[in-house]
């Protein structure tokens, strides 16, 4: 059995170090010394290179620190989410989006988006305009919120920032959740629910998952839950239809309880189970069960 051996109160100081106050810097502080960071290790290592060429990478460094979205929302381009070819694949599957009810633009909404799958749905119906969102919901500004290692890429942060894709960050989703109009999509099951994949079942990863429950009654925002039929079927169905459910009036609570938390995201979930069986017979899943995973 192994044993611990206490530091001697007179000694402790030479193994722990005094806890350092810094000042909480902004963020246009923040991002000005990552550039200055950056440019005094760039051009030591890059002194031998063509001119041309560290110039070039000394301006997207710049532009990469200082002109981050990820957390603030992204810069959707309408020209971007228009791609021809977002059509094409769309039309492929089908991919649809189904609205069961109007959403009212003066309010503010949390939308949980079921299962994970490879997100075909989730991208061409809230990433692009393929299925015609903003026809179909008009006045609502949806932001698909992602992982956030998806937007320190170089250059794919920016093709995802044109998406309205922006970080899945308590952060980001407090910025866009100011606005009313806004609606938050959030992909509740993540990346643990793609190794729940089963053709005769629909794991969703979801009974511990409270976090966007808690950020709906933060914000007072209506949560909505929604269900792609077809998303763990899409290499042998070819369809991919997504129904939005109605929306949860929340009341707003800067600090929820958990006790408050908990009764809201029961009903969310009994309500993501009533459209679930309200419209698994029109794909054939009548026989597969929906079941609540870890």
């Amino acid at each position: 059995m192994s044993t611990q051996t206490e530091i001697p109160e007179e000694d402790k100081h030479r193994y722990v170090s005094p806890g350092v106050s810094l000042p909480k810097l902004s963020l246009t502080a923040r991002s000005f010394l990552r550039v200055i960071s950056c440019a005094a290790l760039y051009f030591p290592v890059t002194y031998y290179f063509p001119a041309w060429y560290h110039k070039t990478i000394f301006l997207y460094i710049c532009w990469y620190f200082c002109y981050d979205t990820a957390k603030t929302g992204g810069r959707a381009s309408p020209w971007v989410r228009q791609w021809t070819i977002f059509r094409r694949i769309a039309g492929y599957f089908p991919a649809l989006l189904e609205k069961t009810c109007d959403l009212d633009p003066n309010e503010k909404y949390v939308l949980g988006c079921h299962p994970h799958g490879i997100c075909i749905g989730a991208a061409l119906n809230f990433a692009t305009e393929a299925t015609g969102f903003s026809q179909i919901f008009p006045d609502i500004k949806p932001h698909l919120v992602t992982l956030s290692g998806n937007h320190r890429m170089p250059g794919a942060r920016e093709l995802l920032r044109y998406f309205g894709t922006s970080d899945a960050s308590p952060e980001n989703i407090d910025y866009i959740l100011q606005n009313r109009g806004n609606m938050v999509i959030i992909v509740v099951g993540g990346t643990k629910e793609t190794f729940f994949m089963d053709h005769k079942a629909v794991n969703l990863v979801l009974n511990k998952r409270k976090g966007f429950v808690r950020m709906a009654i933060k914000h007072g925002a209506h949560l909505v839950p929604c269900f792609t039929f077809g998303e763990t079927f899409v290499y042998k169905v070819h369809h991919d239809v997504f129904p939005v459910g109605r929306p949860i009036s929340v009341v707003q609570d800067s600090n929820p309880s958990r006790e408050k938390i908990d009764a809201l995201h029961a009903v969310y979930v009994e309500q993501l189970r009533d459209l679930y069986d309200k419209h698994k017979e029109r794909f054939g899943m009548e026989n597969i069960p929906l079941t609540l995973v870890d």
